[in-house]
């Protein structure tokens, strides 16, 4: 059986990071936050993998960090 990643959505990140959903948008515009998957349509839903969230979030909370969530 293949891998599968844990792919949560733009609200779960959210929660995850303890930001709103524009915040985790704004990581993802940035370059913070890499699109795991984006499902078809034009309103279809970015996919964040769950490790990447987690990894973020704590950059975020290391001291000396610049950006905030």
């Amino acid at each position: 059986m293949q891998d599968v990643p844990d792919l949560v959505g733009a609200r779960e990140a959210a929660d995850i990071l303890g930001c709103s959903v524009a915040t985790v948008h704004r990581h993802e515009v940035e370059g913070r936050l890499s699109v795991a998957h984006k499902v078809d349509g034009l309103r279809g839903p970015k996919l964040f993998r769950r490790s990447d969230v987690v990894a973020l979030g704590d950059s975020l909370s290391a001291p000396g960090s610049e950006v905030t969530a």
